[in-house]
């Protein structure tokens, strides 16, 4: 039978046919950002001016004589050694995009409300990653070479922070979430037992217990690595006092906008000036695992 032809059909007649976008949109997945709001902040100090904040050190411990009467005082003054760490605000971080005429005329969408989370969320994290990268602890990392995260080195890092005389209070886990899964995967009641953690508050990014005393967090800003022959990744997590890492900004995740004729459009930016410095080397110790995450 012959092909009937001069037909309508969807390929002659496509230009008719609906395109449809759905009202639901494919969002970029935000990592848990948990540093900058763990650690001591100093932004309320520079941010109406200053580029360095000086934090003094009264580190060192005196010795009390033993007083014989008759001596005077005057010959056993005990002096303060005065030194100071510096937190100097040197990173700056932006993320501009153009949102043009046509584009905001023609889009159903709000391209500038979806524009502004994805750079904020790039601005915060990048301050997330550049608190964690400025640990630097005066403790040996613990589970060099481990391929799994237990208890054991729960307890070992609780110690390491103990015997420093770190406070108690104020002190966070910070885990990949791979590491997380080997502390959940063990066998034991770790994670029911009142006497190893205690049910806490959800908080976005925190795990709804605490563990040894201290809430936990799951992060993927951990610095990464990679050791032996062949090369495996190291995942890095952490157990930190608040004073372990310092940091300010001068302005944080702050939105800027303004029409550019030249450009037919309006220019957006997310903007952050910081600085980050590790300060008690002894409020914090890094935990290892080696091997794949998958």
């Amino acid at each position: 039978m012959a092909s009937i032809t001069n037909v309508n059909t969807a390929i002659s007649q496509a230009q008719l046919i609906d395109k449809k976008w759905a009202d639901f949109i494919n969002k970029h997945r935000d990592a848990n950002l948990t540093a900058a709001k763990h650690f001591r902040d100093f932004s309320s100090m520079v941010s109406s001016s200053g580029d360095t904040v000086y934090i003094p050190n009264n580190l060192v411990e005196q010795t009390p004589f033993t007083y014989v009467e008759g001596k005077r005082l005057s010959d056993n003054l005990q002096a303060n050694t005065e030194t100071y760490t510096t937190l100097s605000l040197n990173t700056y971080k932006a993320n501009p995009f153009l949102i043009s005429d046509k584009l905001n005329a023609q889009s159903k969408f709000s391209a500038k409300m979806l524009g502004y989370e994805k750079a904020a969320f790039a601005v915060a994290k990048a301050l997330d990653s550049a608190i964690f990268a400025a640990g630097s602890s005066a403790h040996p990392a613990i589970n060099s070479g481990g391929s799994t995260i237990t208890n054991l080195d729960l307890t070992e890092a609780q110690t390491r922070l103990d015997a420093s005389t770190v406070p108690e209070e104020d002190r966070a886990w910070f885990f990949n979430p791979w590491c997380l899964k080997d502390l959940m995967d063990l066998t034991g009641n770790y994670f029911t037992s009142l006497d190893f953690g205690q049910a806490g508050p959800l908080i976005k990014g925190q795990i709804n217990k605490m563990l040894l005393g201290s809430p936990a967090y799951k992060t993927t800003l951990m610095p990464s690595a990679a050791a032996g022959s062949p090369a495996q990744p190291i995942i890095s997590n952490l157990y930190a006092h608040k004073d372990y890492i310092l940091w300010a900004a001068n302005f944080k995740d702050q939105k800027q906008e303004e029409y550019n004729l030249d450009l037919q459009g309006e220019l957006c930016n997310v903007r952050s000036l910081f600085g980050v410095v590790s300060n008690r080397t002894d409020h914090g110790v890094v935990i290892n695992r080696q091997g794949s995450t998958a």
